[in-house]
């Protein structure tokens, strides 16, 4: 049968353990349930106190009216170093780790391997530790930082300028750029970071070079004072 104990009014029965068929039973507690003095589900029914928690099936988790944080269902603290989870395919796959740091990042850490992967860091820049940044199966950045583009790399100025600046250590050399606003969307080519361009090309094909010309011997197929002059 079932086991029943007087409730503190002494006005009915609580029924403690509900006897099922054979050997089931089901546990009803109105207060907690404590293994020795230490309470492990509270009246409110929230797991407490969990050392480890092992399952060989699917842990499903819902959130109810009661979660605070509506789009956190599952938290992890730790007062160490480090707050992670582990994803582990033990079956020949690999174990990585997500773990969230004092230093305010989240790494991606490859644990087999011992390898950090990658990480999103404290200021909010993504970093690969290793290796290259692939889209599909094409490699868009080596390990190198070299970047590969397919047909066409494009430069939106929004309207001003747009420009590739190549670098020395940190230094300018050359800026080459275009403005609708300055000089028509004119090419130009500005050294050292200047604003004003050494030479520029319009969208014609003139060239305007706003210093010396050194060249070997020059050709012209067309006729006029300039071209019998360079015959």
């Amino acid at each position: 049968g079932n086991y029943n104990i007087l409730n503190n009014g002494g006005t009915g029965w609580h029924i403690v353990v509900t006897r099922g068929n054979g050997d089931n039973y089901t546990v009803n507690a109105l207060g907690g349930f404590n293994i020795g003095s230490t309470t492990v589900i509270d009246s409110d029914r929230n797991l407490t106190n969990i050392k480890e928690l092992n399952a060989t099936g699917r842990i499903n988790i819902s959130a109810g009216t009661g979660i605070t944080e509506a789009y956190v269902q599952l938290g992890v603290t730790n007062t160490q170093s480090s707050a992670g989870l582990f994803l582990d395919a033990s079956n020949g796959g690999r174990k990585y780790e997500m773990q969230s740091t004092v230093g305010g990042e989240l790494i991606f850490y490859d644990r087999d391997n011992s390898a950090y992967r990658a990480r999103i860091m404290a200021n909010g820049n993504f970093k690969i530790e290793q290796n290259s940044l692939q889209m599909g199966g094409t490699v868009v950045i080596d390990a190198n930082r070299v970047f590969y583009a397919s047909t066409r790399v494009e430069i939106n100025g929004g309207g001003a300028w747009a420009y590739t600046r190549l670098n020395n250590g940190g230094s300018t050399m050359w800026d080459i750029a275009a403005n609708p606003s300055d000089n028509s969307s004119a090419l130009q080519f500005r050294p050292f970071g200047s604003g004003t361009n050494a030479t520029l090309m319009s969208t014609s094909g003139n060239w305007t070079i706003n210093g010396t010309i050194n060249s070997g011997a020059i050709t012209s197929s067309a006729s006029g004072q300039f071209a019998s002059y360079l015959r």
